[in-house]
């Protein structure tokens, strides 16, 4: 296996939200891999800044250094790369998440070229064949949220994910209030609140939304430990998001209300631990739920592929 580098930008208006950041340009890192059996595979590793505790100039020194090495290295096997992981397998340790998963990407897309197979048919037995998308919609920066909605909904979108916490709560409760006059019969909402309203102010919106289709709350509060009475006291579901990248898979199952894992694969890490995810969650009701950190067209291909392996029928969050 070799591989080289590229780097390419995109501009975005209006700006990318990350937490309580905008982005107007986002970096990004191509990875074009091939083999000497002819296979060839492209994928991505950027870091998203506000996110990521790495810079893109991190993730380069690092993938620069593994590629001027690579020829001591030997390809593992699709089964021995999602069972132990690039860092065990070749000895690394430290990788920054966007590096570890552009290189196990790579080398899984490589084995899927080699095959003749899409990348998801290498994760997954039964993969779907397509995959649903949630509408993103951010009201504090958009001018115009609900004709965003509308066009989402023409498009033939279901699910529609909303960030919410960056203006006065009473204003967020009166628009998801009114967002859901917009909804048809088979809609649902998903709600991003940054971690920003405290427990008194969930308990006042949840009797506001009562009968509203809520499907969860991503990270509702800072921190899970605050977390303990929040299902009892609201009734809504919760997901797990920035809280995937903070907390082992075992703390986060004691959350009360928890069903779904909110996965940004460039910044959670290796494909390898995401598959443990995956199994470890099997005799589960928790979904993994693939979302993008606002990948290159290459990047997005990936999440596809791993949103068709990993979420089955859920919606995810790859635009």
């Amino acid at each position: 296996m070799n591989f080289t580098i590229r780097q390419t930008q995109s501009q975005h208006s209006p700006p990318i939200p990350v937490g309580t950041f905008q982005l107007s340009v986002r970096d990004h890192i191509i990875i074009d891999a091939f083999s000497s059996n002819g296979a060839t595979s492209t994928t991505e590793a950027s870091p998203l800044p506000h996110m990521n505790h790495e810079t893109t100039q991190d993730t380069l020194t690092q993938l620069y250094e593994i590629a001027s090495q690579i020829s001591l290295y030997d390809m593992p096997s699709p089964t021995e790369l999602l069972t132990h992981g690039i860092e065990k397998i070749w000895g690394f340790s430290n990788l920054y998440p966007s590096v570890a998963f552009g290189l196990e990407a790579a080398i899984l897309g490589l084995h899927a070229s080699a095959q003749n197979k899409p990348l998801s048919h290498l994760l997954c037995q039964h993969p779907v064949s397509t995959i649903r998308c949630n509408a993103l919609i951010s009201p504090h920066i958009s001018k115009t949220p609900f004709a965003d909605l509308k066009k989402a909904q023409d498009s033939g979108i279901t699910c529609f994910k909303f960030k919410i916490g960056h203006q006065d709560p009473i204003f967020d409760i009166e628009f998801i209030q009114e967002v859901a006059t917009y909804l048809n019969d088979n809609d649902t909402l998903r709600l991003d609140p940054n971690g920003s309203w405290d427990i008194e102010t969930w308990a006042e919106a949840a009797k506001e939304w009562k009968g509203i289709p809520i499907e969860y709350v991503e990270d509702p509060m800072p921190a899970p430990d605050d977390i303990h009475h929040f299902f009892d006291m609201t009734g809504l579901n919760i997901a797990a998001d920035r809280w995937t990248l903070l907390h082992p898979l075992e703390d986060l199952m004691y959350i009360p209300g928890l069903i779904a894992l909110v996965i940004k694969p460039t910044a959670f890490g290796s494909i390898s631990k995401l598959q443990r995810y995956k199994q470890a969650l099997k005799s589960t009701h928790v979904s993994l739920i693939i979302s993008h950190c606002f990948e290159a067209n290459e990047g997005k291909a990936i999440l596809a592929e791993l949103a068709k392996a990993y979420s089955g029928h859920n919606a995810v969050g790859i635009q």
